[in-house]
């Protein structure tokens, strides 16, 4: 199991960010990469998306699909709780999401910190390609599409 975190500052207040933590059907809008998705329901959705993985350092491979359902386990005033279960390569791998945003300046800052879980084919490969920088850099450009979203 590895244990992976980020943060990023934001302009908008917690309040209009935790909004798209709230439903899956309303954050995966907000995923870059998303190709597309089937909500199953209220906090369930079933995801396919192509995730960017050229700086891997493999030349032939610039990305790959993964298929993934993305569940909301829990919300609470300041944290909400992702359960992530899916498949990238021909392997699984499962993930426990948590975000928290709190205010921040006039803004907020927004941390995460996941445990992931790889099949051992993704272990193998996670020795050439760097699977923990490029998930920690999916979960850093899912929360800007946050944030983008709360522009609108």
């Amino acid at each position: 199991m590895k244990r992976i975190s980020g943060e990023i500052l934001s302009k908008y207040k917690p309040e209009d960010l935790f909004e798209f933590l709230r439903k899956p059907s309303t954050l995966v809008q907000c995923i870059p990469g998303v190709i597309n998705y089937e909500v199953i329901d209220d906090n369930n959705i079933k995801i396919k998306a192509r995730l960017d993985i050229s700086d891997a350092g493999i030349p032939e491979m610039r990305s790959i699909t993964s298929t993934f359902m993305l569940s909301l386990i829990s919300l609470e005033k300041e944290r909400a709780r992702y359960r992530i279960s899916g498949k990238a390569a021909g392997s699984s791998y499962d993930a426990d999401l948590e975000i928290f945003i709190e205010p921040y300046n006039d803004g907020s800052k927004i941390k995460w910190n996941a445990n992931i879980s790889l099949s051992k084919l993704l272990q193998i490969l996670d020795r050439f390609i760097g699977i923990e920088e490029i998930a920690r850099r999916i979960a850093n450009l899912a929360l800007e599409g946050v944030e983008r979203c709360a522009s609108r």
